[in-house]
């Protein structure tokens, strides 16, 4: 999901924008995500957020479906693990689950009133 950011260091991608909500939402929670404070992180005007972003609602759900992307990703080695024995499988995907990196972000994601119903649906992968 790290995309390269575009043609000058001034311009930010979309990915640029879903990494400050991430790095946004995990610091500060849900109620942070508003355009202003959004554009102050990486020090550019409204004018960026909106040559990719209709509003804030399109952000969040762009936010949503990179979340549930980066989810997805996360979890697709579980299939690897179906040679392991039962414990090490389980440990392994706890770990993956309540790790730092993962937990602070599901959280904020998940705090208050989401930003779409998709926010408190489960993943879309499977379990193994």
């Amino acid at each position: 999901m790290a995309r390269a950011r575009a043609e000058t260091s001034s311009r930010l991608s979309v990915d640029d924008w879903i990494q400050t909500g991430f790095a946004t939402l995990a610091e500060e929670g849900m109620k942070a995500l508003k355009i202003d404070r959004l554009c102050r992180r990486p020090g550019v005007t409204k004018g960026s957020f909106y040559w990719h972003f209709t509003g804030i609602a399109g952000y969040r759900a762009a936010l949503v479906q990179a979340w549930g992307e980066l989810r997805d990703d996360d979890r697709r080695h579980f299939g690897e693990l179906a040679g392991l024995p039962p414990r090490e499988r389980l440990s392994v995907m706890m770990s993956s689950l309540v790790s730092t990196r993962h937990w602070t972000l599901e959280r904020a994601m998940r705090e208050g009133p989401a930003p779409t119903p998709a926010a408190n649906s489960p993943p879309r992968s499977h379990w193994v």
